[in-house]
């Protein structure tokens, strides 16, 4: 029966057309209120999503930075995460992030804290689709995150194996991140995934805590999406491939 603090972070550069809709579904979880915060990373912007998330009576944390190889998403959360770490009045004890264009289930939170209950130190939820507009780019990229999670995770959760994160929609464990949130490459998921593996932190799947995510519906954005991941993982397997032993590199190349 014991209340569990959890933060909702939301990484936003220029998200003044959809920030709104994902903090209403935020605030209007099943989960009691109180036992967990909204923060937006306000990272860059010049629209307003800063005013639009104050409105709305969330927390704001103005991020500028000059430096073109550190306005990433990753480089966001690290700034923020490893200040939240250093506030000692920050009592969290895990945290959940979001793209600025989800919108939740509202149930979302409530199953996370169910999976952190259960002991899991990372969990990632189910990817559904939230554009208007349905066509052939827009159902190939839902088609893959879904392949991934219902064929791909599923299956390795059954099997205690580690899951792979895709970007949004999961949680981690305050003591995955106990040394400081050092992911800031163009992939900071996969990033993460491989040092979970690594560190022997428990992950699972949990297909009941839905979120909603929007798919590009061009072909130059899906295309350029695509080249950014690619990018990201040979950067990520590049930085940790020299310590990882026999075993996770087994589990690794099940990702």
């Amino acid at each position: 029966d014991k209340k569990h603090k959890f933060l909702a972070i939301i990484p936003a550069h220029n998200e003044e057309a959809v920030v709104g809709s994902l903090i209403a579904s935020l605030q209007d979880q099943s989960y009691d209120s109180k036992d967990y915060d909204i923060f937006v990373i306000a990272d860059n912007c010049t629209d307003k999503t800063e005013e639009i998330a104050r409105e709305a009576g969330v927390n704001v944390f103005v991020r500028t930075e000059t430096d073109p190889a550190k306005k990433t998403k990753g480089a966001a959360l690290q700034v923020f995460l490893n200040k939240i770490l250093n506030d000692p009045e920050a009592d969290y004890e895990a945290f959940c992030i979001f793209d600025a264009d989800n919108v939740l289930d509202k149930h979302f939170i409530k199953e996370m804290l169910i999976t952190y209950k259960n002991g899991y130190d990372i969990a990632c939820g189910y990817r559904a689709l939230k554009n208007k507009k349905f066509n052939l780019y827009a159902y190939s990229s839902i088609l893959s995150f879904s392949l991934l999670n219902t064929v791909a995770n599923q299956g390795k959760s059954k099997n205690n194996l580690s899951i792979l994160l895709s970007g949004t929609g999961f949680y981690f464990s305050k003591k995955v991140i106990k040394n400081g949130y050092n992911f800031h490459n163009l992939t900071e998921d996969y990033e993460l995934s491989l040092y979970s593996i690594i560190n022997n932190f428990s992950s699972t799947y949990n297909p009941k805590a839905i979120y909603y995510d929007e798919q590009p519906e061009d072909y130059k954005t899906t295309v350029t999406q695509r080249v950014r991941w690619i990018k990201g993982y040979f950067e990520s397997r590049k930085k940790y491939m020299k310590i990882l032993n026999k075993e996770d590199i087994m589990e690794i190349y099940l990702l």
